[in-house]
Formats: structure tokens, C-alpha cells, sequence
């Protein structure tokens, strides 16, 4: 993940524009982690830890401004822990990344985490005033999706495949885009297009859903629902951020009572 790394130093510079080299504030490594965890992140020996990866895309990257926020605190005064001193560090951090728009405001206050944790909502609070001036970029990330009519054409002009959104983007200057908007619908009418900024932070993981257990008298159920039969499991691939969506879904149709096990594991 090193181009998140990348966009948390951008993060750092734009918070701290006088920074001193040797206050190790660049000095961290970043991993997110397989395992589920009652916490969704931990910052230990310069080690930035984000667990539960099923969450929303904007959860995942609030938690990694957290562990940032977390390791700078440490680097300050040679211990973290969530009290004033913590919140204020947090607060500067996640402005800047709201600011510069990494991810985004309402999508954070509408994800399960903010409803969940005291923290973001108090250092929102701290740091989120009205009529707040978000950083105007000269260029956006193009995404095209549906667009297997036209794959020849976006590899050949620049476009690179981006596994996480299953979409081809290209980073394009803001006045160039209607130009090429238009050129990609003459191509084909039936491709959708999306934009996203220059760093946003993409944190989409690829996962199965699992369902074990006493599973035999669900097997065509679970075949009507795409879900394949291996290794004593039964699994549908999908991106992990829909994990909760379509638990939900496979858990209202298969019979009660059987002692069945849907979880999650990652590619």
C-alpha cells in the first residue's frame, strides 16, 4: 500500500508545512490487517495496524488518519493515548484530509463508524465549522465503468484498470474532461462515468463471503445466490465493503435454526 503511505505524508506536509525531518513523522509503515478485531485500528513500534476491512471505504480511511494521528502523537511526547492532547493532533489531521478531500465529509458522518465512535464526532466538532473552503483541484481521476465495448480504446489511450472499483481511470485536466466525456459516450452510450479526486484514498479489498455449518439443507438456496461449493465452505466473491450488504441478503433467506456461519475472509 504504498501509495497510501504516499497520500499520508501528503496529509503530514499539508498539517505540519514546517516540518522538521528529524521529528519521524514520515517514519511509519502501514498494514491492513485479515483479522477481524473488537478495535479498528492500533498503532505500535511505528506500525499503523487497521483491522475489519468489510467496513465502508471512508471507515477504513478514518481509521488510518487515526493511527496516523496516533504515531505523531507518540513521536511528540514518547506515549499516545485518546485524551485532549490525542484529539488535538486528530482534529488537525482529519481537517486537512477533509480539506483536501482523501475522503469525504458526509460520507464520514453518515458511515457506521461515526455512529459508533464518541471520537470522530467530538474532533469533528473540534475541527468542522460552516462555510468550510474545500481544496479546488486542476485535475480528476475519470472512472468508466460498464465499459467492456470500449476496453481497446482505454488501454490504448492511457487508461489503467483499477481492480478496486472495477473501473479504467485516467487523471485528466478539469477543462479537458468534457472533451473526453464526449468522445467516450460516441463510443458507446451505455458506459457510466464517475470522478474522483486526485487523493482520494481507495481502500476497497477483495474478499469472500463464507457460509459453513450445517449447510446441506441450503445448498440450493446458496447455488441461487452465486454462492460456490469448496474446501467444506460455501463462497461468493465480492468486494469487502459489501460484506454487511449481502450478509444481510443470504441471512433472511436460509433456513433458521441450523447452527450456520456466514463470516468473511480476504484474498
Amino acid at each position: 500500500m504504498k501509495s497510501i503511505k504516499k497520500e499520508l505524508e501528503f496529509i503530514i506536509d499539508k498539517t505540519y508545512e514546517n516540518l522538521n525531518k528529524e521529528n519521524n513523522y514520515k517514519n511509519f509503515k502501514i498494514e491492513f490487517s485479515k483479522k477481524e478485531s473488537t478495535k479498528n485500528e492500533k498503532y505500535k513500534d511505528n506500525v499503523l495496524t487497521v483491522f475489519n476491512l468489510y467496513r465502508q471505504e471512508v471507515a477504513i480511511a478514518n481509521s488510518c488518519i487515526i493511527a496516523l494521528a496516533h504515531h505523531i502523537d507518540f513521536c511528540d511526547r514518547g506515549e499516545t493515548k485518546n485524551d485532549k492532547t490525542f484529539l488535538q493532533v486528530y482534529s488537525k489531521l482529519l481537517y486537512k484530509a477533509l480539506i483536501f478531500q482523501l475522503l469525504d465529509y458526509v460520507q464520514l458522518i453518515n458511515c457506521e463508524d461515526y455512529e459508533n465512535q464518541k471520537l470522530i464526532k467530538t474532533a469533528l466538532e473540534v475541527c468542522w465549522k460552516k462555510n468550510v473552503v474545500l481544496q479546488i483541484y486542476k485535475t480528476t481521476i475519470l472512472e468508466v465503468f460498464n465499459s467492456y465495448n470500449i476496453k481497446a480504446y482505454l488501454k490504448e489511450n492511457g487508461f489503467r484498470y483499477n481492480s478496486s472499483y472495477q473501473s479504467w481511470d485516467k487523471e485528466y485536466e478539469i477543462d479537458k474532461v468534457d472533451e473526453i466525456t464526449e468522445k467516450l459516450f460516441s463510443l458507446d452510450q451505455t458506459v457510466k462515468l464517475d470522478f474522483r479526486t486526485p487523493h482520494h484514498l481507495v481502500l476497497v479489498f477483495d474478499g469472500y463471503i463464507v457460509v459453513e455449518g450445517n449447510t446441506f439443507k441450503a445448498k440450493e438456496i446458496l447455488k441461487e445466490y452465486h454462492f460456490g461449493f469448496s474446501n467444506g465452505k460455501w463462497r461468493k466473491k465480492i468486494k469487502a465493503n459489501r460484506y454487511l450488504y449481502e450478509k444481510e441478503i443470504i441471512s433472511a433467506v436460509l433456513p433458521k435454526g441450523l447452527g450456520i456461519k456466514i463470516g468473511i475472509e480476504y484474498e
